[in-house]
């Protein structure tokens, strides 16, 4: 079963802070969630709300949730406004003492800052050529906004609604955005808002712990791995060497036949970018198909350059009921509207996605393709809007490579997958990130 983690409660009321608590959840994090809503509204000024209740499109973003919010922390006489996730611990009396000596009439934010190194592609290369790197918050460890600082942001949002249309990291996107339009950033309180379970801490992240007792067996997913035939001896070779091999229901979908790999074919030539209908034709591959494989449960799609844990993608899904039509992967979103009700939610595809069966067969048989070289994850995360299919977001699961992301938030929990490894060796990737000596086997390729 999911581990809960142990929630920190004020048995005394807090007499020098009011506080309004945002969850970023999920609907399969609810019973999660409402553990710790009914932990904080132990103390009766506490306000507490869940991000995907709002029914916004983009919500996890707080762009859409930013005018809702200054208006909730307004009507309940709140002065701080506090984003956490459901596996957030929150020790309110150190919260409490910590907002206490702060003022809320002044523009403040704290948490934990992560910064990144230099350039990275999914922060669209932005970059400070002198000095620090932007601070941007990592919402697990906790981010208190001061009531005066959500008035001024709601009101800039209204004069001057966030404009890019892809959200792909929420945190840089809301620390790039503050820093741009009101010139704030966020100051770094490391010995009050944590990464990691810490004494003294008054928010802290705790990474889910998912039980190997509940793990699927191997058996359970059956695996499709996109490629090409110029990547026939190198990018497969590292997938079959690493995380394949473990995976006794994989095939590697190509343009091309091949006896080494070896591959299936679906009758649709390469494309550049997109790779539309190949995903499309893997889907109902597997629609048509799926009965051969006894037991099944999920359906996983990866890069070729895909690099991913199974053991822990294992313990997971072992925790998510099959049976509901879900995408779990790492969330991008595109298009979100000022008000939250256009855009739509996509996982991306280098980073693994994973459908329930259900979801799948549904999507199988009622998606189309505007064209073969259509990005295949946003086409995916439209269909899935118009069949109300959630796109479940897993930090573990990343879109680029070790190195694109902040060390600090790498390390506060055990990744899943990363992608691309051209200017890396994907042996040494998995190995320092991936590989676990536990978990089911398959046979050996002769050929590798």
């Amino acid at each position: 079963m999911l581990i809960w983690p142990a929630i920190f409660t004020l048995l005394l009321k807090c007499t020098t802070a009011k506080i309004l608590f945002e969850i970023l959840t999920q609907p399969d994090e609810y019973e999660l969630a409402n553990r710790l809503k009914e932990s904080l509204e132990r103390d009766e000024q506490n306000r507490v709300e869940f991000s995907h209740e709002t029914g916004k499109w983009g919500h996890w973003t707080l762009f859409q949730s930013i005018s809702r919010l200054s208006k909730s922390v307004s009507e309940h006489s709140a002065n701080w406004l506090v984003i956490v996730e459901p596996y957030s611990l929150v020790d309110q009396q150190k919260l409490c003492e910590f907002l206490g000596n702060e003022d809320s009439t002044k523009a403040m934010i704290f948490g934990y800052a992560l910064r990144d190194e230099g350039p990275t592609i999914i922060h669209h290369y932005h970059h400070t050529p002198t000095g620090p790197q932007l601070p941007y918050p990592d919402f697990g460890a906790g981010l208190a906004i001061s009531a005066a600082l959500l008035k001024r942001l709601a009101d800039e949002l209204q004069q001057n609604p966030y404009a890019d249309n892809f959200a792909i990291d929420a945190k840089h996107e809301f620390a790039k955005y503050l820093k741009e339009r009101l010139g704030i950033e966020m100051e770094h309180r490391p010995h009050d808002f944590c990464l990691f379970p810490t004494d003294g801490c008054a928010v802290s992240f705790n990474a889910p712990k998912y039980s190997q007792e509940k793990a699927l067996d191997a058996k359970d997913i059956y695996a499709a791995v996109k490629t090409y035939s110029e990547y026939h001896r190198t990018r497969v070779v590292a997938v079959k060497r690493t995380w394949g091999i473990r995976l006794p229901f994989i095939d590697y979908f190509s343009d091309a036949e091949d006896a080494f790999v070896p591959t299936k074919t679906l009758g649709i030539p390469n494309t550049k970018r997109g790779h539309c209908a190949k995903t499309l034709a893997i889907l109902r591959y597997y629609a048509k198909n799926v009965e051969s494989y006894p037991n099944n449960k999920w359906l996983l799609i990866a890069d070729d350059d895909t690099l991913l844990s199974t053991p822990r993608l294992l313990r997971l899904l072992g925790e998510r009921d099959h049976m509901k039509k879900m995408i779990i992967g790492e969330r991008y979103g595109f298009s979100y509207s000022a008000d939250g009700s256009g855009g739509y939610d996509y996982p991306t595809g280098g980073s693994g996605m994973i459908f329930s069966k259900p979801a799948a067969l549904q999507l199988a048989g009622n998606c189309e393709c505007p064209s073969d070289d259509s990005p295949d994850d946003m086409i995916i995360g439209v269909c899935a809007r118009s069949f109300n299919i959630p796109i479940i977001h897993s930090s573990s699961f990343h879109q680029a490579r070790s190195t694109d992301y902040a060390k600090d938030y790498i390390a506060r929990q055990p990744p899943i997958s990363f992608h691309k490894f051209e200017d890396l060796s994907p042996y040494d990737e998995y190995t320092k990130y991936l590989h676990e000596e536990t978990g089911p086997t398959s046979t050996v390729h002769s050929e590798l």
